[in-house]
C-alpha cells in the first residue's frame, strides 16, 4: 500500500503541477509558517516536506535538517495513514523507528506530521515537528491546530501555483504572438539584453527583418484573417534550426525578424562569416515563399522585402538595433523594386528630422502659431492695377529650427492627421480677415482645401456656420481644389464639391495642368475658376506653355469658367494674357505675398480707390 501511495501517477503529478519541489527554502510565507509552528508546540524542529518517488524534499524548515533515506522517511508513513495527523509521543517505543538511525543516534524522539492534502485529494508530503526527547501525545486540539497549519500550508502552496500558472499565462499573451506563437518585441528584448551580457565585447548583432510585400492583395481577397493565416504558414516554415543566440520574432509591426549574436568577431574573416548568415538567411526567406501558400482554397506566391543590419553588440542597445531594421525594411519597401536595404546611420539623421518636424508641428497646430499670408489677384486692366481678391497661403513662420515650407509641412500635416484642423483654423482666420476689410475693400479670399478634408462629410456645414458665425457672404469665400485631389474617389470628391457649391462657395480647380486628372472628369464638376498654374505662365509668349495658355482662355470660355493666371512677373506676359482673353492674374508684378498688417497698407497705398468688385 506504501508503496502504491508514494508511486502513484495522479499523486506525483499534483505535486509536480504545484511547481514547488527544489525551490529555495527561503521563499516566503514558508519559512515564517514553520517558526511559528514550532514556537507554538514548543519544538526545537519543525519543516515542511514535499515527497516524489525517490527524494523527501524540504520546503521550509527551523532547527536541524534531519536528513535520510526515502525509504527510511517519518514522512513517507504518515502519507499512508488514514488519519490527517499522526504524532509518535517516542519513537524509541515505536515497532516502525525504534531501529531507526535517527532515533539510535538520539537525534529524534518525538515526531508529529499533518499530512497536506490538495484540494484534488492527494497527498503530497507533511508539516512535521520533531525533538530529541519523548513528549507527551498531542490534545485534540493541538491536533486540530497542526491540521489548520498544514491547510495554510497546502493552500498557500496551491495559490503559488495558481499565480506562477496566470503568469505563465500572462507571459505567453504579452511575450508571444497569439497569431504564429513566436516570440514578441517584449521578449526578444529581455533575451538580447540577457545574451548580450553573456557574448563579450567582440560580438557582433546581425539582423534581417522581412516585410510581406503583397499583404494589401492578401487582405482584400481573404481579409485580415486571410494575412493571419499566412504569417502563421510562413513562421512554421521559418522556425526551426535556431540556436541559443538566434531568434525568430514576430514584430508589433507584423514583420519577421531574425535576430542573431556572433561571439569573436575580430576580423574581416569574421566579419564575412556574419555577412554570410544574413545572406543565407535571406536566401531561406526566399526559399520559403517560392512554394504557394495555401489559401481559401487557392494558392498565393507571395515576395518580401529585406531590412538588413549589423552593429558590435557592445555599442548598441537591442531596442536601437531592431529600430534600425525596421528603418532599413520601411526603405526597401517604398523603394518598391529594392529586395534589401542595409541600414545606413543617415536613415536615422532622416527619422530623427522628421520626428522633430513632427512635434514641432504638432505644437504649432496647439499654440495657432500659424500665420496667413495673402497675395493680391487683379483684373488686367489697361489702365490701372485693380484687386478684385487675394489667394490666402499658409505660413509657419515661428519655428525654432529651420523654416519649413508649406510643401514640406502640407505634406507632414496630412500625412499625421493635422489637417483638417489646420484647415478649419485658416477658413476661420480668413473669415476673421474679411469681416475686417469688407467694409474698406470688397473683396474675396480664396484658401486651399486640402484632398483629405473632402473625406469629411462634415465639411460643407463647418465651414457654413464659420462664415455665418463671422458674418461673411459664403461669395466672398473661394475654395481651391489642387487636380490631385480629383486621381481617386471621383464620385465622392464630386458629391462633396456639389454640396459646398449648393451652399454658395464658388469653386476654384488649382494648378491645372500639372496632375493626370482627364478633361473629361473636370468639366464633370462644378468649378467656377481654373488657376493657370505658373509654369505655363512663365513660358508666355514664346515658349511652348504658351500654347497651353492660350487654348485653357479658348476652353474655359466655352465651359462658362474664368481662367486666373499664375506667376505673373513681366509686362510681356502680362500683355500676352490680356490679348487672349485673361481678365483675372496674381503674381510677382503687382506684389508677393504679405502679412495680413502689410496687406492692408499695400492696398490703402498702392490701390486706393482702383478696387474692384467681386466677378
Amino acid at each position: 500500500m506504501l508503496e502504491s501511495i508514494i508511486r502513484d501517477p495522479k499523486r506525483l503529478e499534483a505535486l509536480k503541477g504545484l511547481r514547488a519541489i527544489d525551490t529555495p527554502v527561503t521563499e516566503n510565507p514558508f519559512p515564517q509558517i514553520v517558526r511559528t509552528v514550532a514556537d507554538l508546540f514548543d519544538v526545537p524542529n519543525a519543516a515542511i516536506h514535499l515527497l516524489d518517488e525517490e527524494n523527501q524534499w524540504v520546503k521550509a524548515l527551523v532547527g536541524e535538517k534531519l536528513a535520510c533515506r526515502i525509504e527510511d522517511s517519518f514522512c513517507q508513513y504518515a502519507l499512508e495513514r488514514h488519519d490527517t495527523v499522526w504524532v509518535i509521543p517516542d519513537a524509541r517505543r515505536h515497532e516502525l523507528f525504534c531501529n531507526h538511525p535517527l532515533v539510535a543516534e538520539g537525534r529524534v524522539r518525538f515526531y508529529a506530521a499533518a499530512t497536506l492534502d490538495t484540494s484534488d485529494g492527494f497527498r503530497v508530503g507533511t508539516l512535521c515537528l520533531t525533538a530529541p526527547e519523548p513528549a507527551a501525545n498531542l490534545s485534540d486540539l493541538e491536533r486540530d491546530r497542526l491540521r489548520q497549519f498544514a491547510l495554510i500550508v497546502i493552500q498557500t502552496l496551491e495559490l503559488r501555483k495558481d499565480f506562477h500558472e496566470v503568469r505563465s499565462a500572462l507571459a505567453t499573451v504579452t511575450e508571444f504572438n497569439s497569431i504564429t506563437g513566436l516570440p514578441n518585441t517584449t521578449a526578444c528584448l529581455q533575451w538580447a539584453l540577457r545574451v548580450k551580457e553573456q557574448v563579450g565585447d567582440d560580438a557582433r548583432v546581425a539582423l534581417v527583418r522581412t516585410r510581406l510585400a503583397e499583404t494589401a492583395t492578401i487582405k482584400q481577397f481573404a481579409g485580415e484573417t486571410g494575412l493571419n493565416q499566412v504569417r502563421y504558414h510562413l513562421a512554421r516554415r521559418l522556425n526551426d534550426n535556431l540556436d541559443d543566440r538566434e531568434m525568430l520574432v514576430d514584430t508589433t509591426d507584423g514583420d519577421l525578424l531574425f535576430v542573431r549574436y556572433f561571439q569573436n568577431v575580430r576580423d574581416l574573416q569574421d566579419e564575412q562569416r556574419v555577412l554570410s548568415w544574413v545572406s543565407w538567411r535571406c536566401g531561406q526567406v526566399d526559399a520559403a515563399l517560392s512554394r504557394p501558400l495555401s489559401l481559401s482554397d487557392s494558392n498565393f506566391y507571395v515576395s518580401a522585402r529585406f531590412g538588413l543590419a549589423t552593429f558590435e553588440a557592445a555599442h548598441v542597445e537591442p531596442a536601437s538595433a531592431m529600430d534600425a531594421s525596421n528603418i532599413a525594411v520601411e526603405k526597401a519597401t517604398q523603394a518598391g523594386s529594392s529586395h534589401a536595404v542595409w541600414y545606413s546611420p543617415s536613415f536615422s539623421e532622416h527619422v530623427h528630422s522628421m520626428v522633430t518636424a513632427e512635434h514641432a508641428l504638432r505644437q504649432a497646430v496647439e499654440l495657432r502659431q500659424f500665420r496667413l499670408a495673402f497675395q493680391p489677384v487683379v483684373y488686367l486692366d489697361e489702365s490701372a492695377v485693380r484687386v478684385c481678391g487675394a489667394e490666402a497661403l499658409l505660413r509657419w513662420p515661428d519655428q525654432s529650427g529651420p523654416p519649413l515650407g508649406p510643401d514640406l509641412f502640407i505634406p507632414l500635416a496630412e500625412q499625421k492627421g493635422l489637417i483638417n484642423e489646420i484647415g478649419l483654423w485658416v477658413f476661420e482666420e480668413v473669415c476673421a480677415t474679411l469681416a475686417r476689410w469688407q467694409k474698406q475693400w470688397p473683396i474675396w479670399i480664396s484658401i486651399n482645401v486640402s484632398p483629405l478634408q473632402l473625406s469629411d462629410s462634415a465639411l460643407p456645414e463647418k465651414f457654413g456656420a464659420i462664415a455665418e458665425s463671422a458674418g461673411i457672404g459664403r461669395g466672398k469665400i473661394k475654395l481651391e481644389i489642387t487636380e490631385s485631389a480629383l486621381s481617386g474617389q471621383f464620385e465622392s470628391v464630386r458629391d462633396m464639391l456639389l454640396r459646398l457649391q449648393a451652399l454658395g462657395f464658388p469653386l476654384a480647380l488649382d494648378d491645372f495642368g500639372t496632375g493626370h486628372s482627364s478633361l473629361g472628369r473636370v468639366v464633370q464638376l462644378p468649378f467656377d475658376f481654373i488657376r493657370v498654374d505658373r509654369g505655363f505662365v512663365s513660358d508666355a509668349p514664346g515658349g511652348p506653355g504658351a500654347a497651353v495658355v492660350a487654348s485653357l482662355a479658348d476652353m474655359t470660355a466655352e465651359l462658362g469658367m474664368q481662367p486666373i493666371a499664375e506667376g505673373v512677373e513681366t509686362p510681356e506676359q502680362e500683355r500676352y494674357l490680356r490679348d487672349k482673353g485673361y481678365r483675372l492674374a496674381q503674381g510677382f508684378k503687382y506684389a508677393r505675398p504679405m502679412f495680413a498688417d502689410a496687406f492692408e497698407e499695400w492696398m490703402r497705398q498702392t490701390v486706393a480707390g482702383h478696387q474692384g468688385e467681386s466677378p
